[in-house]
């Protein structure tokens, strides 16, 4: 047993020099595409900073953080929690098959009582000339033939919506969505799966459909979206398919932030920290598409969550423009200022149901 014991040591001892060195000798990752964030940089040694102690303290997120097998470790503790020891979830994810998602069981009638205030009083006192229009996007845990886990109530969710925001007229997109038409890996829904959704939203909204033709493209067979990458547990990536055709290549992206014109699909964005910014750019405050194929003299105003990105190219098929308003990076006073006296035929309010369970991230100011 004693060379046992000595073996043992042995190893641990060389792990606790091998790992720093290799943390040090091996090029850093400036961001963790797994946790979505920018990981510690080495800190620069100076002798104030180690007498007081923020030195080490720097170093020691600095190992942490550049761990040479993080995200090996990181799959192999979610792997243990949840198939040895038998924890339902891990950190709030769980997997049904081969699909994972967060838990969201919870409804917070305070967040959203606060939005459906505050769209109330958008569309009684900014756009008394526009049709207003309200829709929540159903979480996928909502599609779940497995009832084992908890989800929001929905129901509830309903009541407030259709009771606190009068001047809107409410559309019901339950049942057009089904579980497939979600990442497996990610909260957000396919481009190529809610065509549904938008004959239901253009139709409700006072307009005539189109026949989609053929023009899906690949923009990459290796997402593995924002589930995937926060339970760390190893799993198939999904296919992220987009619609291209003449008239969104020619549609014109101004991005009101950077003050210059961008493209509907960022195919730069994919490998980056989030693939599905591949859909107009990820996170914008503030974006106007112009459809010069369109000449039926309509505008919609359309305030989303980053379910928008994706089915705005889409909609944009129906109107010469569409504004989106992304009051997560912008408030709603700020963005119409910068929009100016813009007349708006309609307004769309169209949200996730967990972003409005959270609407205290909303700035409606």
């Amino acid at each position: 047993m004693d060379w046992k014991k000595k073996i043992a040591a042995v190893v641990f001892l060389l792990s606790l020099v091998c790992v720093p060195v290799a943390a040090f000798l091996l090029p850093d990752q400036a961001v963790s595409k797994t946790e979505r964030r920018k990981l510690a940089k080495k800190p620069a040694f100076t002798v104030a900073a180690f007498w007081d102690g923020t030195y080490m303290e720097q170093l020691e997120t600095y190992f942490s953080e550049q761990f040479p097998v993080r995200d090996g470790l990181r799959t192999v503790k979610a792997e243990t929690e949840t198939a040895l020891l038998g924890k339902a979830d891990t950190n709030g994810y769980f997997k049904v098959e081969d699909g994972i998602y967060h838990l969201e069981a919870e409804l917070n009638e305070k967040n959203v009582d606060r939005v459906a205030d505050s769209v109330e009083k958008l569309c009684a006192e900014q756009f008394q000339n526009a049709d207003c229009y309200v829709a929540v996007i159903p979480d996928k845990n909502y599609y779940l033939a497995d009832k084992q886990y908890p989800t929001l109530d929905y129901e509830r969710l309903d009541e407030m919506i259709q009771a606190e925001i009068p001047s809107a007229q409410k559309i019901s997109l339950y049942g057009k969505l089904h579980l497939k038409d979600y990442y497996r890996t990610d909260l957000h829904w396919k481009q190529e799966k809610i065509t549904g959704v938008v004959d239901t939203l253009v139709q409700s909204m006072g307009q005539q459909t189109n026949t989609i033709s053929d023009g899906w493209q690949i923009a990459t067979e290796d997402f593995v979206g924002a589930y995937g990458a926060a339970s760390a547990w190893k799993t198939a990536p999904d296919k992220m398919i987009y619609r291209t055709d003449l008239s969104i290549e020619r549609m014109q992206v101004y991005d009101y932030e950077r003050k210059q014109n961008v493209s509907v699909y960022a195919p730069e964005k994919i490998g980056g920290m989030d693939d599905y910014d591949f859909y107009l750019w990820g996170a914008r405050a503030l974006l106007t598409i112009q459809n010069p194929e369109c000449h039926n003299g309509k505008k919609l105003l359309l305030f989303r969550d980053s379910f928008g990105s994706s089915i705005a190219p889409l909609l944009a098929e129906y109107y010469e423009e569409v504004t989106l308003v992304d009051l997560r990076y912008v408030s709603a006073s700020h963005a119409l200022e910068l929009l100016g006296d813009t007349e708006y035929q309609d307004v769309l309010f169209l949200y996730s149901a967990p972003i409005l369970n959270h609407g205290d991230s909303l700035r409606f100011g």
